[in-house]
């Protein structure tokens, strides 16, 4: 639970009751304000509530690998996840740094580093510097969690809709294979199915109106852009 303090929210994902507890310690005695999470599952609901400042992420988690979870947390937020680990496995530390994996430490943790290294972190990559994406008149706003049409009208969107959606208006142009849009709606082990994409794909084009096959273009035998 999100203590009542104002410094960056950094989201603690750590199933150790006793070491969660610790790591949010420290930090909310240096200034930051904590929400924690003990499993993938709540981990990406809290992500999918409100985008944290920074994230501290255990691999060694009960019910996903955490290399799986860390592709679904690039999926759906920019901010900078730092790994912590009590594994020296250099493959391991090394995948997830080519995931998306900006920082890790080893456990056991030394709180003044853990906190110099998050400091380090935030301060250029704040969610409140993520601007409101603009693509041909639809402004989508990560922070707010809201898509607006060209006449400034909120589109009601579910919340793996909106996950989707969001990974498709960061790169404008680009497209994604349904198994990287997976990663955005995915939330636990067990993955939907690309019929899944397809079925939320459908479902979006048609809450935008004329626009939606317009917008969200198919690519056959690949998968879904965003037509800038």
């Amino acid at each position: 639970m999100a203590q009542d303090t104002e410094g960056p929210r950094v989201l603690v994902v750590e199933d150790d009751a006793f070491v969660q507890s610790l790591l949010s310690a420290v930090l909310e005695n240096e200034g930051f304000s904590t929400c924690r999470a003990g499993s993938a599952g709540e981990a990406l609901a809290e992500i999918d509530r409100r985008a944290p400042a920074a994230i501290l992420l255990d691999l060694g988690l009960p019910d996903e690998e955490g290399i799986s979870l860390l592709r679904k947390m690039r999926a759906r937020t920019g901010c900078p996840v730092m790994v912590v680990t009590a594994s020296e496995n250099l493959d391991e530390r090394l995948t997830a740094l080519e995931i998306g994996a900006e920082d890790f430490v080893i456990k056991p943790v030394e709180p003044r580093e853990l906190v110099l290294r998050l400091r380090r972190l935030i301060r250029p990559s704040s969610p409140a510097e993520v601007a409101p994406v603009d693509v041909r008149g639809w402004c989508l706003d990560e922070q707010r969690r809201t898509l607006s049409d060209p006449e400034g009208c909120e589109v009601a969107l579910r919340r793996a809709e909106f996950n989707l959606l969001t990974m498709l208006f960061r790169a404008p142009g680009r497209v994604f294979s349904r198994d990287q849009l997976l990663d955005a709606i995915s939330s636990g082990a067990d993955a939907p199915t690309d019929r899944t994409v397809d079925v939320l794909i459908s479902r979006i084009r048609k809450k935008l109106g004329p626009e939606g096959p317009r917008l969200i273009g198919t690519v056959a035998g690949v998968g879904y852009t965003l037509r800038a």
